[in-house]
């Protein structure tokens, strides 16, 4: 019974997950079940999987928790930029600020946010009432 049901999820489609998502969960499932290592591709040096940093579903590079931490901190601290992309290469996705809250100092999460907004503000062309009264 449960063959047919997936075997009916793969022809119909899971409406709730593209079959990417569900290609990460089940990586990232296995991963964590095996209790595996992976090799960090910034610093480029074997980790704990309980270690590997996770962007949201958004992508799933093998970096460090740690690294990203710094990596985050240099684009904001010395860059003052506000979306930060993924570091893997060809990667066009932005690191989730909620996913990175937990691995950096509260001081540096403030300030992201901060940029963010300031970002998000000044993108906006601003446009002024000819009437003054």
């Amino acid at each position: 019974m449960n063959e047919r049901i997936e075997s009916c999820k793969k022809v119909m489609g899971n409406t709730l997950q593209t079959p990417k998502e569900n290609l990460a969960k089940e990586e990232e499932e296995e991963e964590e079940s095996s209790g595996s290592s992976f090799t960090c591709e910034i610093c480029i040096e074997p980790m704990a999987a309980s270690k590997k940093f996770k962007n949201k579903n958004l992508c799933t590079h093998p970096f460090s928790q740690d690294c990203i931490a710094k990596y985050i901190q240099v684009k904001v601290q010395d860059d003052n930029t506000a979306k930060i992309e993924c570091p893997g290469l060809e990667c066009r996705h932005d690191l989730d600020p909620f996913s990175c809250e937990p691995i950096v100092p509260a001081s540096l999460f403030s300030k992201w946010c901060d940029v963010l907004c300031e970002d998000y503000v000044l993108g906006f062309e601003r446009s002024y009432c000819p009437n003054t009264n």
